[in-house]
């Protein structure tokens, strides 16, 4: 594709049709799971991640891609900066879970530590899970179909060399939309959800 695109493909409506939300559960397990590979990304000293999860244990919740790089006394680079980027999928969901009122712009980056709710995931992991609850489930469709679209202008200034839109950062929505989609059912896992655009 080399032409400049006008508007964002149509989603397939059978497969929107089988999607099934994740609950609020689910949801909040997500969360505290993106929670120990972002701030061990991010600096915290793995030991204290891993006594983390065993304390409240957790462990069952991380998905495979989690897991590895947990278990891993010096990741790559690469893999570090990766898990870093899961703040924003954090955000997204933590939005989902009513704990921010609205997500910063899709060029800025979150501040986690300003949210109260990450706080208390962090803290207080038990309280939070059970007092995860979700937004109207038309809400989160709404808001995963507007990421979806605005991964689609990421990609079409891509794949056409054209600047990016100053008001999206690529990394920002990939990630927001990465969580989002996973709420609403697209993907058997985390590891494994569909971003095609």
């Amino acid at each position: 594709m080399h032409g400049t695109a006008t508007a964002a493909p149509l989603i397939d409506e059978t497969d929107e049709a089988d999607l099934h939300h994740r609950t609020p559960r689910e949801a909040a397990e997500r969360c505290l799971g993106l929670l120990a590979v972002v701030t061990r990304s991010l600096g915290r000293p793995r030991d204290d991640v891993l006594r983390w999860l065993d304390v409240h244990q957790l462990n069952g919740i991380l998905s495979l891609a989690e897991r590895e790089f947990l278990v891993d006394a010096s990741p790559p680079r690469q893999a570090i900066v990766d898990f870093g980027w899961r703040a924003e999928a954090l955000a997204a969901l933590i939005w989902a879970l009513g704990g921010i009122d609205d997500l910063e712009p899709l060029n800025r980056q979150v501040d986690l530590q300003a949210i109260a709710m990450f706080r208390t995931a962090d803290e207080r992991p038990e309280a939070f899970l059970g007092a995860a609850r979700l937004r109207p489930a038309d809400e989160l469709d709404d808001a995963e179909t507007f990421l979806y679209e605005q991964h689609w202008r990421v990609h079409d200034a891509q794949l056409n060399g054209t600047s990016m839109p100053p008001e999206l950062d690529g990394g920002i929505v990939y990630e927001r939309r990465y969580a989002l989609s996973w709420l609403v059912g697209w993907g058997d896992d985390w590891d494994d959800v569909p971003t095609d655009t």
